[in-house]
């Protein structure tokens, strides 16, 4: 499997778990578990939904009309990355068409020269990269065919799984597989089998805990990113509804670099995931405090990203949403965070001591700080509810003590 930071060191590749597991043994069980969000994808919230709905469609084809659960683990394993060029920190496969370049490899089973890594999205493994391919065929090469050759693992793991009853036929498979939802009896037999038959990591090995969370969370995610049923079994594209209650958030840096989040989020939210850029930078709830307190560093230094933050309810499912824009950078930085319902505030962060004042303009129109009453904001932040919502592009033009311009800084949101 792809390697997702160092504790990922020992993760079991596809297709070779119970050799892995065997020679791994009470390595697995003694390894330290550590947070393995450390590397950070490149796929924007588009190519998302475009690699979910091939994800989704090709599933149809073959009779699986449950997706998402092959989605959950493909964003598990490589944020629905397939090409090298969405991530550039790992290591580089065989060429792939689809591609236009080589596919993305595993970087957690030694150094890239030695080409063990496990290929593709699904990040399959025999071996070095030509058993793989030997074993596999070049299919696992192209998006589809990545697809297709998790499909078949899928089915054949629930056939084997000890945690599923009944099932001994591929059509049986599919038809288990079909019935499961992220809030019934399925859910739970299903993460244990992917914990277990996908990623190598059996109960009894202390890894299992946060495997088995991650999987979880990342199948709930990417369930609730797509908007749900209305998505994944009934094909269509909507967004998230707007409906959706608002979530308050904002964030400081501390000297080191280390990010500090928090969140207000309705009463009803039990659990919130923060999420930059489709890439999850933690998990929070309301046992850890009110206000979903949660800390991240940023392997990536880069501005306008955008932040999202999702609000889950006792059964899993999303009711509420925020985002923003995060500049991950140490100097000068923009910062757009929503305050409710139309409400951002969009301000600087760590600005020179130079700059006495700021306007903020969004498509062209001057906005007035909704705490100040000044379109020229001394706190250098400006707070505005809009009445429209959709895509915005703003401006935000610095002033020194003497009212002179100083320069111009520019961010795009879509509001929500």
């Amino acid at each position: 499997m792809l390697r997702l930071s160092t504790s990922s060191l020992f993760w079991c590749s596809l297709f070779a778990l119970s050799a892995c597991v065997n020679q791994l043994g009470e390595d697995l069980d003694n390894e330290l578990e550590e947070d393995i969000d450390q590397e950070e994808a490149a796929l924007s919230r588009a190519q998302r939904r475009s690699r979910a709905t091939l994800i989704r469609d090709v599933a149809r084809r073959n009779g699986l009309r449950s997706g998402f659960l092959l989605a959950g683990i493909a964003d598990a394993e490589t944020q629905l990355a397939h090409c090298w060029s969405e991530l550039r920190w790992a290591c580089q496969g065989p060429h792939s068409a689809d591609c236009n370049g080589p596919v993305v490899a595993g970087a957690g089973d030694g150094p890239c020269h030695l080409r063990e890594g496990g290929l593709g999205m699904f990040q399959f493994d025999a071996g070095d990269h030509d058993d793989t391919l030997r074993r596999e065929g070049r299919r696992i090469l192209s998006l589809e065919g990545n697809i297709e050759a998790a499909i078949d693992f899928v089915i054949d793991m629930v056939i084997r799984s000890p945690y599923i009853s009944g099932v001994s036929t591929r059509a049986q498979a599919i038809e288990w597989m079909n019935g499961v939802r992220i809030d019934n009896d399925r859910f739970r037999p299903w993460i244990q089998t992917v914990t277990h038959l996908y990623n190598g990591c059996a109960p009894e090995y202390s890894c299992y805990r946060q495997r088995y969370a991650r999987y979880r969370d990342y199948t709930v995610q990417i369930w609730n990113e797509m908007g749900g049923a209305s998505f994944w079994l009934d094909g269509g594209s909507s967004a998230p509804s707007s409906s959706l209650a608002p979530i308050a958030f904002s964030w400081r840096r501390e000297p080191g670099g280390t990010y500090r989040f928090s969140a207000r989020a309705p009463e009803r939210v039990v659990r919130v995931i923060y999420r930059v850029d489709g890439y999850v930078i933690g998990r929070s709830s309301r046992a850890a405090g009110p206000d979903f307190p949660t800390t991240y560093r940023f392997q990536v230094e880069r501005t306008g990203r955008l932040i999202e933050v999702l609000g889950l309810d006792d059964r899993e499912e999303l009711v509420a949403y925020g985002n923003g824009i995060i500049d991950s950078v140490p100097g000068v930085a923009v910062y757009i965070w929503q305050e409710g319902r139309g409400t951002y505030e969009i301000g600087l962060e760590r600005a020179p001591r130079e700059v006495a004042a700021i306007e903020v303009r969004a498509d062209g129109h001057l906005l007035r700080d909704g705490e100040s009453g000044s379109t020229r904001s001394s706190r250098l932040a400006v707070r505005t509810e809009f009445n429209a919502l959709g895509l915005r592009n703003f401006e935000i033009t610095t002033f020194d003590a003497r009212g002179q311009i100083r320069g111009t800084l520019r961010r795009q949101l879509e509001l929500r």
